[in-house]
């Protein structure tokens, strides 16, 4: 979704100068067993899913330059009283170096890395872990194309992610390539081969700065299916150590329609059986993205709905998918105060005040703790 939507798009260019927690699980169609799955992968899993829910995230805007750093504390507060484990949050290349290196200047930004720094220890001294996604390349690296394209040389952003690694260490715990490549939603003009290239450089550069970081696919756009297939044919399997999705589902709940396969689920389903094929199982899957919004746009839903599905669809995870071992919502707090937008996604709206899904997911969460 839009973590390069306008204020990030503005950003950029200063830099270049309760009854909704439904008690039972819904009935929908389960994936196919996975036969492959290692005894080890299955102890790893039931490990990990005995522990205190730490796929729950959420996506937030928190290097936004909306945000004041009172608004922030004050956020990631709400955020661990939710119980939330861990956030997705997008930072812009151009934030942290927005000019070209040279022998005498590296290109760094003072300022952009002590918002980065300020908002990594919020979150830390929360014990929340956090993920970057890195992307908006700044225009030296792509001769001025714009923050949606790709770096001329996968080198250059190499270099970048392997500071922030480095820099980050034991405090972010993964970094996402770019987002919603697929489509050419959120990345423009790239082949699978070019965004490959990139991918296995970055997951070499992490290695080298933060050893115990995960590396991540970009989050899915449009035609996924398709993409995931062509990342895998690409020949990008030791590239990643996670692959991202993002179910999105339109107004629909996460189990309609009634005596089907919702759609997301379908997908997510096809996804894995890609990486069946490419004998791939032990790689697990993150719900980087998903949600929906109350706005009055298209698709919209009311916050009643917003907090019945987003439950729902941690439930119908948790019972059928136990490959998927992280969820982040999108996403923390709405993006615009104009009711007639779809920038409604948050949990909270502009001016902190909590939707009904604040509430509801607490409570599901909180059970499971």
């Amino acid at each position: 979704m839009n973590l390069d939507r306008r204020p990030l798009r503005l950003l950029v260019a200063a830099l270049l100068l309760a009854g909704l927690t439904a008690t039972t699980i819904p009935a929908v169609a389960a994936p196919a067993p996975e036969r492959s799955v290692s005894a080890a992968n299955r102890q790893a899993t039931a490990t990990a899913r005995t522990f205190d829910h730490p796929r729950a995230g959420i996506v937030y805007h928190a290097l936004w330059g909306t945000h004041t750093n009172a608004e922030r504390r004050q956020m990631f507060d709400k955020l661990k009283r939710m119980h939330i484990r861990w956030v997705r949050i997008g930072l812009p290349w151009a934030l942290v170096q927005p000019r070209k290196p040279t022998a005498t200047d590296k290109g760094w930004s003072a300022w952009g890395l002590d918002r980065v720094d300020k908002v990594v220890r919020m979150a830390h001294k929360r014990n929340i872990s956090v993920s970057l996604t890195f992307l908006g390349t700044p225009g030296w690296a792509n001769g001025g194309k714009g923050p949606k394209y790709l770096p001329n040389n996968p080198a250059d952003y190499a270099r970048a992610i392997r500071k922030m690694a480095k820099r980050y260490r034991g405090k972010v715990t993964s970094f996402e390539i770019y987002n919603e490549v697929s489509g050419g939603i959120r990345l423009k003009g790239a082949t699978i081969q070019d965004y490959k290239k990139v991918l296995c450089a970055a997951h070499a550069a992490v290695r080298k700065g933060s050893p115990r970081a995960k590396v991540l696919s970009a989050g899915t756009g449009r035609d996924a299916v398709a993409w995931v297939g062509d990342l895998y044919d690409a020949g990008a399997k030791p590239c990643f150590d996670v692959l991202a999705i993002h179910p999105y589902y339109g107004d629909h709940g996460p189990t309609w329609p009634a005596g089907k396969t919702p759609g997301w689920l379908r997908k997510t389903k096809e996804m894995r059986a890609i990486m069946r094929k490419h004998k791939d199982l032990g790689t697990p899957v993150w719900f980087t993205e998903f949600g929906w919004h109350t706005g009055s746009m298209a698709n919209g839903v009311t916050p009643q709905q917003q907090a019945k599905y987003t439950v729902q669809m941690f439930k119908v995870t948790d019972k059928r998918l136990p490959y998927v071992q992280k969820m982040s919502p999108y996403m923390a707090q709405d993006e615009d105060a104009e009711a007639a937008s779809n920038a409604h996604y948050g949990f909270y709206t502009l001016d902190m005040k909590p939707k009904p899904v604040v509430s509801a997911l607490r409570t599901y969460l909180g059970q499971l703790s």
